[in-house]
C-alpha cells in the first residue's frame, strides 16, 4: 500500500464514529441515495449520501486507500467530508460515473478541477484543462493572472502553455495593467523572465536573480523559489515600466506607417498628370512635410 498516500488519507478525512450510530448512541438519520444499492454513506455538510464505494475506489487512488486499508472509513463504510460542500461532491459524484457524459462547464470548472486535483482523479482533472484551454482563454490581466495560479497550483502543462503563450504575443496588454502578481504567477513567468525584461526595458545584467536555467526550474517546480519572490518584490516596478512603453511602441509603429506617406500622396495627387510636367516642388513640399515622422 502506498504510505504517503494512506497518511494523506487518513490526515484529510478521519471518522468520528465507525458505525451508524452517533457518538452519543442515538442513530444516524436515513441518507439520501445518489445511487440505488449504494453501500457508503458520505457525511458531508450536515447530509448522508449513499454512493456505491466501488465506483469512488476505481475513479480516485485517494479513496481507494480510505476504503481498502483497514482504515475506520472502510470498516465501517462511512467516510466524513469535513469541510466540504455537499452541492459540490455531488458534481463530483455524477462525473464519475460510468458513461456519463455531462459537461464540464463554467460554473463548475473550477470547483471540479479542485475535488479531482485532490481526490487524484486525473481524467477529470484532463476534461476540466481541456474546458479551460478551449472555452476559457483569458482577455483581461487580473483573469490571466488568476488563470496563471491556477494552472500552476494544478500543474496544468497544456493550460500553462496557452497562458505563456498569450502572455509572448502582447505582454504590455496582459502584464502591464497587473499591480501585482501571486508568487504562483511569477513562478510559471520565470520560464519568460528574460522576454518579460526586454519588453519592459529591464536590463538583465547578472543572472544570479532574473535567469534560470531550464534543468533548475525542472529540479523542483513546486517550490517558490528566491528568483519568484524576487519577481514579485520587483513587480510593480516591471509593469510600470511596461506602461511606459505603450506611448513609445505605438508612436514608433506610426512613424513607420508615415515614412510611405510622401511617395503615397504624391501618387495620389499628381496621378494624372504627365511625369514631365509633375512640379518638382510638390514633391520637394510633400517629402519636407513628413520627414519629422520618418525612421531614423
Amino acid at each position: 500500500m502506498d504510505e504517503p498516500l494512506l497518511k494523506r488519507a487518513r490526515n484529510e478525512q478521519k471518522c468520528t464514529a465507525t458505525s451508524s450510530e452517533t457518538a452519543s448512541g442515538d442513530k444516524w438519520p436515513a441518507g439520501e441515495e445518489l445511487c440505488s444499492g449504494g453501500d457508503l454513506s458520505v457525511h458531508v455538510e450536515g447530509a448522508i449520501l449513499v454512493v456505491h464505494s466501488l465506483i469512488l475506489a476505481l475513479a480516485s487512488p485517494v479513496f481507494k486507500a480510505m476504503l481498502g486499508s483497514g482504515m475506520q472509513e472502510g470498516l465501517g463504510k462511512e467516510i466524513f467530508l469535513k469541510g466540504k460542500s455537499k452541492e459540490e461532491f455531488v458534481h463530483f459524484w455524477r462525473l464519475l460515473q460510468p458513461g456519463n457524459f455531462e459537461p464540464v462547464t463554467q460554473e463548475n470548472v473550477h470547483c471540479l478541477l479542485r475535488w479531482a486535483d485532490e481526490y487524484q482523479v486525473e481524467g477529470l482533472k484532463s476534461r476540466c484543462e481541456e474546458h479551460l484551454v478551449v472555452k476559457e482563454v483569458p482577455q483581461e490581466p487580473a483573469a490571466l493572472d488568476s488563470a496563471l495560479k491556477e494552472a500552476f497550483i494544478y500543474r496544468l502543462e497544456q493550460r500553462r502553455e496557452q497562458l505563456l503563450g498569450l502572455v509572448k504575443k502582447d505582454m504590455v496588454r496582459y502584464l502591464g495593467s497587473l499591480p501585482c502578481i501571486a508568487p504562483e504567477s511569477a513562478e510559471l513567468l520565470r520560464g519568460i523572465w528574460p522576454e518579460i525584461c526586454a519588453a519592459s526595458g529591464v536590463v538583465l545584467q547578472k543572472r544570479s536573480d532574473c535567469q534560470v536555467e531550464a534543468k533548475e526550474l525542472q529540479a523542483d517546480p513546486s517550490s517558490l523559489a528566491p528568483v519568484s519572490q524576487h519577481i514579485v518584490q520587483m513587480w510593480p516596478f516591471v509593469a510600470s515600466a511596461l506602461r511606459d512603453r505603450r506611448p513609445a511602441k505605438r508612436f514608433q509603429e506610426l512613424r513607420r506607417a508615415l515614412a510611405g506617406w510622401p511617395r503615397l500622396l504624391e501618387t495620389h495627387l499628381v496621378r494624372f498628370q504627365p511625369a514631365s510636367e509633375r512640379p518638382k516642388a510638390s514633391r520637394e513640399f510633400l517629402s519636407g512635410l513628413l520627414e519629422p515622422f520618418r525612421s531614423d
